[in-house]
């Protein structure tokens, strides 16, 4: 698989900053030394600035996952580009920094398979984004049980077949009850 690295996991996190959950998750990664990319939704991250700081602060990557959130197969050019823009501008405004990494939101988007989820990833690449893909659903989104997530985790990281084995762990730090 394209950017899998041996005996090497990435964690990252979707949908936030969220101020209850973020902290949390920042806490945890803290205690056990590990660091993580947060893909930020550009509202979220408009209203809890300071989270922004701290992830940065903590030696984390931070990475566009638009501004409000939408499919972007089924949105314009032109919004698709204001969602990536807006984010980005927040971003430097907040951090004096650039983003390079971005993940659409929605699975499809992420892994496009048809012309409507290959545009927007197009669009990124040409504002000089890399899209960061996801190759392990930890499917949290569906509260599922922790054993639960963690047995689906292992199947996709231990799959013989290197074609279906991935490193790229998705979780969600905002978007609902993440406990």
């Amino acid at each position: 698989r394209v950017g899998a690295v041996s005996n090497t996991l990435a964690l990252t996190f979707d949908d936030g900053p969220d101020p209850e959950w973020t902290p949390q998750i920042l806490d945890i990664l803290k205690e056990k030394n590990v660091k993580a990319s947060f893909f930020i939704i550009g509202a979220n991250a408009e209203a809890h600035p300071g989270l922004i700081q701290r992830i940065l602060a903590e030696g984390h990557e931070i990475g566009n996952h638009t501004f409000t959130h939408p499919n972007l197969a089924e949105t314009s050019v032109g919004a698709d580009e204001v969602e990536l823009n807006a984010t980005q501008r927040l971003f430097e405004a907040l951090t004096g920094r650039s983003m390079r990494m971005f993940r659409p939101p929605y699975l499809g988007d992420a892994e496009p398979s048809n012309k409507d989820e290959i545009v927007p990833v197009e669009i990124a690449q040409d504002l000089g984004y890399i899209t960061i893909g996801v190759h392990v659903d930890t499917l949290d989104w569906e509260k599922l049980p922790p054993a639960e997530m963690m047995k689906l985790v292992n199947q996709e990281i231990t799959d013989p077949n290197p074609d279906f084995r991935g490193n790229v762990i998705l979780m969600q730090d905002g978007g609902g009850d993440r406990s």
